[in-house]
């Protein structure tokens, strides 16, 4: 936690707490997910909003629109409800599509997308050296 939070990827509570017990929620996982996977979204604008239910004005807008624009999220429904808690499965899903991203060096996951077993030990060999 004290690494993460020296690199910005989490924030904690108020009063410098954290709860790892707590479920996540799916704009504070792909936020998360996206600084952890080095993609700096600093300067990062929306040029529409990304669903129904995110406000162009909220501080996970642009996580959630650049996942979204990644393919990370569905990009079939209206909203994303980025405030309720993720299931085990979810994760999976957006962790698999990530990997898949990272790993094919491509801009966009689709399903058509695969990467071998080797290819993902490869990738992530080379991150720990």
């Amino acid at each position: 936690m004290a690494a993460a939070s020296r690199e910005g990827i989490v924030q904690g509570y108020p009063g410098d707490m954290f709860k790892p017990e707590n479920p996540v929620t799916r704009a504070e996982f792909i936020k998360m997910l996206e600084l952890t996977a080095g993609y700096d979204l600093v300067n990062l604008t929306i040029s529409n909003k990304p669903y129904d239910d995110v406000a162009a004005n909220s501080w996970y807008a642009k996580y959630i629109y650049f996942a979204k624009e990644k393919g990370l999220l569905d990009d079939n429904v209206k909203n994303i409800n980025p405030n309720q808690d993720l299931t085990r499965a979810e994760v999976a899903d957006i962790l698999y599509r990530m990997i898949v991203v990272k790993i094919a060096n491509t801009t966009k996951f689709n399903m058509k997308m695969m990467v071998s077993s080797q290819a993902v030990t490869d990738f992530y060999k080379n991150q720990l050296t």
